[in-house]
């Protein structure tokens, strides 16, 4: 399954085409992102490549460390030490094999395997270090955008703003960035996951200034600010 939209948030370039290269330098970067209404704001710090180095919130500290083929990404918790995950990348940088260790001596752990048709994610396979049976979860695209991830009698849809294309703001995009890796993809600005609607407010400049997030009665407002060259 897709992580939790809530869950992502809680942690936490434009691309007119999503089979193009994500190796290009973004003109604008995000560097903080301020949740309302429980106030509370994401700072990141990036490489010279442009990808993110560092991360910090008034909980988490996530550093990410990057070579041809892999991410290395720490993340502490009021200082306590909480994850450490490896990922591996494809040729065209999208992850095919992610291990996280949750504890010093990576006894604790969980690892993913991504398979793909080109660059659209179709399967997933987790295992982790308590045993038991893969839980596979299988992917649906239309016109190059994930529409549902499916696990077991479990499935989640997505859909998307179809006359806008996937942007520095959208929220997979965002998330991912977070995460320190790419397993999707989509080619327009994400609108909604399962009963949770997305809508962007812009910028005259063409950039996403923020995003409200609304499930029934219950809505998170992200606020960006940007650093551009």
């Amino acid at each position: 399954m897709l992580f939790s939209w809530a869950t992502a948030l809680a942690i936490t370039c434009i691309f007119s085409q999503c089979k193009k290269s994500n190796d290009k330098k973004p003109s604008c970067q995000i560097i903080t992102a301020t949740f309302a209404p429980n106030v509370s704001t994401i700072h990141l710090t990036y490489n010279p490549e442009g990808k993110p180095s560092r991360i910090v919130s008034n909980i988490l500290d996530m550093t990410y460390e990057y070579s041809a083929d892999s991410v290395i990404i720490v993340t502490f918790q009021s200082g306590n030490f909480q994850s450490k995950t490896i990922a591996t990348l494809n040729k065209d940088g999208l992850a095919t094999n992610v291990r996280t260790e949750n504890d010093s001596l990576g006894t604790t752990w969980s690892n993913t395997i991504y398979e793909y048709n080109g660059q659209e994610l179709s399967r997933s396979t987790l295992t982790t270090s308590m045993g038991g049976m893969p839980v596979v979860t299988t992917y649906t695209w239309v016109n190059q955008n994930l529409i549902l991830s499916t696990t077991g009698t479990t499935s989640q849809t997505l859909g998307y703003y179809t006359n806008r294309p996937r942007q520095t703001g959208d929220y997979l995009l965002l998330a991912q960035q977070l995460q320190g890796y790419e397993i999707y993809r989509s080619k327009n600005l994400l609108k909604t996951i399962d009963g949770t609607s997305l809508n962007y407010e812009f910028g005259t400049d063409g950039r996403i200034n923020s995003f409200t997030a609304t499930t029934g009665a219950n809505e998170i407002f992200v606020n960006y600010e940007y650093q551009c060259e």
